[in-house]
């Protein structure tokens, strides 16, 4: 969640940028649980954090 936040602060200061390149992330949880169900998840995880439930809070949803 804490990326949210950022975001949220770098806008104000002005225009981000995107550099070039790529991030590699583990599919492991995709594989896991399905596309679908982590979409699900991630979405009501970002939706009850700006609903203002507290970030210690959402952390037992990633598990």
């Amino acid at each position: 969640m804490e990326e949210y936040l950022l975001c949220g602060k770098l806008k104000t200061l002005g225009r981000v940028n995107i550099l070039p390149g790529r991030v590699a992330t583990s599919a492991r949880r995709y594989e896991k649980n399905g596309r679908l169900r982590n979409l699900l998840r991630n979405a009501a995880i970002t939706a009850l954090f700006y609903l203002g439930v507290p970030p210690r809070s959402l952390v037992r949803f990633y598990r």
